[in-house]
């Protein structure tokens, strides 16, 4: 077997700007995503004026356990692909502010436009596999992909050994990792 490794591919200034419409577009479409499911909790306390005692007014229907179970789940893959974009946006930004910084040198200036290539191949790698994976049939998915390991995250109870093999063959193909490096975690209801 041939050892694969994430490589970073040389990119034109030009190619940077367009990263950054790219970028800008899949932060807005996840903040509007996320704005539309919504966030706040399940029930709401309000006052009950006719006989001036707090109540609880349930939201759903608290007899349906099931819309519940996947609020939940599914609220964990929300939050974290949104706490992963605004900490992305800000690192892209000081790097972005360190480019443009006529005081950094231009070693800098080079290593940080680096980083920014390696920070958007990333994005663009996490979203295709996370997207493969939900087109495979699993509500969401997560990958982390740090030092050469892959680890993802999929809205399921169980899987079974084929299907873990066949998110690990998806995600060694995509990331070059051999699959034995592929963990894979259940994060069900």
């Amino acid at each position: 077997m041939t050892d694969k490794k994430f490589t970073i591919r040389a990119m034109k200034l030009t190619d940077l700007k367009t990263w950054g419409i790219v970028l800008a577009i899949v932060l807005i479409l996840a903040i509007g995503i996320g704005s539309f499911i919504g966030f706040g909790s399940f029930f709401s306390s309000e006052k009950n004026d006719s006989k001036g005692e707090d109540q609880d007014v349930f939201l759903q229907d608290p007899e349906d356990e099931d819309n519940w179970k996947l609020e939940r789940s599914e609220e964990f893959f929300v939050e974290y692909r949104l706490e992963r974009e605004r900490v992305r946006s800000k690192e892209l930004d000081l790097l972005q502010q360190m480019i443009n910084n006529p005081n950094t040198s231009s070693d800098s200036k080079r290593e940080a436009e680096l980083k920014v290539m390696q920070l958007k191949e990333l994005m663009e790698l996490e979203l295709n596999v996370e997207s493969s994976l939900v087109a495979l049939g699993y509500n969401h998915a997560i990958l982390f992909f740090q030092n050469g390991n892959a680890n993802v995250v999929v809205n399921a109870e169980a899987l079974t050994r084929e299907e873990k093999a066949h998110i690990a063959e998806i995600v060694s193909k995509a990331t070059g990792v051999e699959r034995y490096q592929v963990t894979i975690t259940e994060k069900g209801n």
